[in-house]
């Protein structure tokens, strides 16, 4: 449904706006609302700007990147907003002094500080919203939000967890609202995700860290090398399809978009003013205006993009820059979920590469990892990570479906009460000792009676045959007392419709508790068996023929 300036709001955005105020109107000052990549965060702050200025309310809007608050400009202004910005030579406190106080400030956090900050009342404003507000715990956010008073604050953002764990509790009260990739992916407003792996080894075994993550120099010493394998393999993943490829520096995005170009792909880079490859803003512009125009295939840059950079046609996002931090990963990744129905695009293709790792890099983040959400265990991921590992290279797969399947197994195991040695479930057959037998069937056999190793009254051919013919691996010495026994308690169980033995074993070889598997009839320990066939590994057969 449009709006009276022209812009569509989204069901999911009135929902997220009206939970934001209902927090603020029942006291609360502070929350926080969680959206991926390409859902509308900058319009959903102009509708709840707009829903403050209705109210004589005044507005400030803050941003740590020249294209956001670029972004967020146009956007206001398209509300129809009177919109000013506070960043480098645009003076919003000027504008002020002139004019009156727009309904908007649009503010840099980098030029509202000091003096700055300070030539405003600190009544100035009623609400604050934060972009990318996974930042706001930051000394530079905070001497802001002291300055001002009687304001409520909203953040926003694609990515509640920040690289230094460092809990965003800590600033907003309360998660007003959520909506997760995979509701955006299932009604349609992103574009379905699938991965492929680039089989081009690099190894990360040993490489140091700079804080939280991966040394930036180290992995651009170990890449740097593979540079024209890297491309090439890359080229043969992506085909034709419109990509984003992220890279440890920007002399390795320099040398990555050349290689390409020799390759006979036109490729090119983007970088910021400063460093020895740095570059115009003119010419950073031109190469991002061109690329969006489809005169070239490929953009290549560090971390430029990684944020506020707008491009539905992307169809590929390559990720040459490892890193341990998901918010980094989901932010690099979301630059290719919206959809582009003008190019037909069906998904976007996230090309990951060989990553050679140790344990201090097992938290390495993978396309699984865009969907942890904090609503799904950790024992989900963990499967997911292991399945993931188990595909295939060639083909292409998709993580979303990965991770229900994971979910899937998961919630068989509970269900069946599933016991797990470590990280796997024990699905190997087991080794019973000699009472094995007695301890599945919950027979109590005699060790001088039942089992008697002399032989003086061994059980009968008769009886062997028939436990034999039952499944029952027959314990050494089986006397034909202790037979009795077995035999007695198997025929019980069939006359009362009760999990056989064969069934129990098939469970407990699942790692099914012993007595939840006796317990079940033999219509229950068969609908068992066959979920828990359905969530093992097909290498490793049926668990009960």
């Amino acid at each position: 449904m449009s709006s009276g300036h022209g812009i569509s709001y989204r069901d999911y955005q009135r929902e997220a706006r009206d939970a934001a105020f209902g927090e603020f109107d029942a006291g609360r000052k502070s929350t926080l609302i969680v959206m991926p990549t390409g859902s509308g965060k900058t319009v959903l702050a102009g509708m709840c700007f707009e829903q403050a200025i209705e109210h004589s309310r005044k507005c400030l809007f803050l941003a740590h990147r020249e294209v956001l608050i670029t972004q967020a400009y146009k956007t206001f202004d398209r509300f129809g907003f009177d919109v000013a910005i506070e960043m480098a030579a645009n003076d919003a406190h000027e504008h002020t002094a002139h004019f009156g106080q727009p309904d908007v400030v649009v503010g840099s956090i980098q030029s509202l500080q000091a003096d700055r900050l300070m030539r405003w009342s600190p009544s100035s404003f009623n609400l604050i919203i934060v972009d990318e507000c996974h930042r706001a715990l930051t000394d530079s956010y905070t001497r802001i939000f002291n300055w001002f008073d009687g304001y409520d604050l909203l953040g926003i953002t694609a990515t509640p967890r920040r690289g230094d764990e460092r809990n965003l509790g800590a600033r907003f009260e309360t998660k007003a609202y959520e909506y997760t990739l995979r509701r955006a992916i299932r009604e349609q407003w992103l574009v379905p995700i699938r991965t492929r792996e680039c089989p081009v080894a690099i190894d990360l075994k040993g490489i140091t860290f700079a804080g939280s993550d991966f040394s930036i120099g180290e992995l651009e010493e170990r890449i740097g090398p593979k540079i024209e394998q890297l491309a090439r393999g890359f080229i043969k993943e992506a085909g034709r399809r419109p990509s984003v490829v992220f890279t440890p520096d920007v002399g390795s995005a320099m040398a990555f978009a050349q290689v390409c170009s020799e390759l006979g792909v036109p490729a090119r880079y983007v970088a910021g003013t400063s460093g020895n490859f740095g570059m115009g803003k003119t010419e950073k512009n031109a190469n991002l205006e061109v690329f969006n125009a489809g005169e070239f295939q490929i953009i290549v840059c560090c971390e430029l993009l990684i944020e506020g950079w707008d491009c539905p046609r992307v169809e590929a996002v390559g990720i040459l820059r490892p890193t341990l931090q998901q918010y980094r990963y989901a932010q690099m990744a979301g630059r290719g979920t919206r959809p582009s129905p003008d190019t037909g695009k069906t998904d976007l293709l996230i090309i990951d590469f060989d990553w050679q790792t140790d344990k201090e890099c097992k938290d390495l983040c993978s396309t699984v990892d865009l969907f942890n959400d904090g609503s799904v265990d950790e024992e989900v991921f963990v499967e997911a990570r292991k399945l993931m590992s188990e595909r295939s290279i060639e083909d292409d797969t998709d993580p979303m479906e990965v991770l229900e399947e994971a979910e899937k197994i998961v919630r068989t195991r509970k269900i069946y009460r599933v016991h797990l040695t470590g990280k796997e479930a024990q699905y190997a057959a087991i080794e019973y000792d000699p009472v094995g037998v007695s301890k599945l069937l919950d027979v109590k056999l005699n060790r001088k009676y039942d089992l008697d190793k002399r032989g003086t009254n061994p059980a009968s051919s008769a009886q062997l045959g028939l436990l034999r013919s039952k499944g029952v691996t027959v314990p050494e010495g089986l006397s034909k007392w202790g037979a009795s026994k077995l035999i007695s308690k198997i025929m019980k169980r069939e006359e009362a419709g009760a999990s056989t033995h064969n069934q129990i074993k098939a469970l407990a070889s699942a790692g099914v508790d012993i007595d939840l598997a006796r317990a079940m009839s033999r219509d229950q320990a068969k609908a068992a068996i066959t979920d828990l066939d359905s969530i093992k590994p097909k290498s490793q057969g049926k668990l009960f023929v």
